[in-house]
């Protein structure tokens, strides 16, 4: 699709990296796809090696600048009229498909909508203990090597003084309008430029939150489907989860975290749509001949 660009901001994971730009490679890709590394040692020449007919453009970045300040760096340089963001652990998969996305979007008058994240862990029994243990039923259903596909669209609700919730939003298909979405998306690039401007660069994780309700500030209109979606296979190697667990910390404060409530209701909607997909599963293969995708 020679009209959107992928952006994808690497850091530090470069087997996720090369996985993602091998599912985007087979699953036929024509675009642009820019790519921005600052980790302590990009591997520019490793993937262009591999990849140089697929990526447009790789730019090595100061070390540890960031993933807001490295997502603008690479907004800046797209030249098409949608870009779709990708992080480096995701997979394309037959769910992936952008050509819905965009047309979704044109359809609905919208200036970025949202897919449905298809999180997956390798398995680890130790560590599943460990989240039965803490009564984390997420991660729990995880490292079971169970895939969970992640309901990400709510709107903003005001708690307090200049304080802000993210609140549950009935779906509607094919799309429901909404506030916030993951960070699977495909937006219109100069719409997007022109209201939100990008990320702030001060945050250099724990970026969702203040992106959107920026972009909500400004008026830009975001949906999300359930028809497009991403395979999330999550690896966060041990050097990397110091950096990761920045995110926390760096988020601002006027967003409050979800209350038990919440948690307990859409821990139970995660077990449904579990229970759901593995039903759908079944009928399709009624006879025991389905196998499951490959774990990479």
């Amino acid at each position: 699709m020679p009209d959107i660009t992928i952006i994808i901001k690497t850091f530090e994971r470069p087997q996720c990296l090369e996985r993602l730009l091998d599912s985007i490679e087979r699953a036929g890709w024509d675009g642009p796809v820019l790519i921005g590394d600052d980790s302590r040692n990009p591997c520019r020449d490793r993937i262009l090696g591999k990849f140089g007919k697929r990526v447009s453009d790789y730019l090595n970045m100061p070390f540890d600048i960031g993933l807001s300040a490295g997502r603008n760096l690479l907004l800046r340089q797209v030249t098409t009229p949608f870009f779709l963001l990708c992080d480096d652990d995701f997979i394309f998969d037959k769910r992936t498909d952008v050509k819905l996305f965009r047309r979704l979007l044109e359809s609905e008058g919208l200036d970025l909508i949202g897919g449905v994240y298809y999180d997956r862990m390798h398995p680890s029994p130790q560590r599943a203990a460990m989240a039965l243990a803490r009564l984390d039923w997420w991660h729990l259903f995880l490292y079971m090597g169970i895939e969970i596909p992640r309901k990400t669209y709510f709107n903003f609700k005001s708690c307090g003084v200049n304080r802000w919730r993210l609140v549950d939003v009935p779906y509607v298909a094919p799309v429901v309008r909404c506030d916030f979405v993951s960070n699977f998306f495909l937006a219109r690039t100069g719409r997007l430029i022109e209201t939100v401007g990008g990320w702030q660069e001060s945050l250099k994780s724990g970026e969702h939150q203040d992106f959107f309700f920026k972009a909500k500030r400004a008026g830009l209109k975001v949906g999300h489907t359930e028809d497009v979606g991403v395979l999330h296979l999550m690896e966060l190697p041990p050097h990397y989860r110091a950096f990761r667990a920045r995110g926390l910390a760096m988020q601002p404060k006027m967003f409050a975290e979800a209350t038990l409530t919440q948690r307990l209701r859409r821990t139970l909607e995660r077990w449904q749509r579990i229970r759901q997909n593995r039903s759908m599963k079944r009928a399709k293969h009624p006879h025991g001949t389905h196998k499951e995708p490959t774990r990479h």
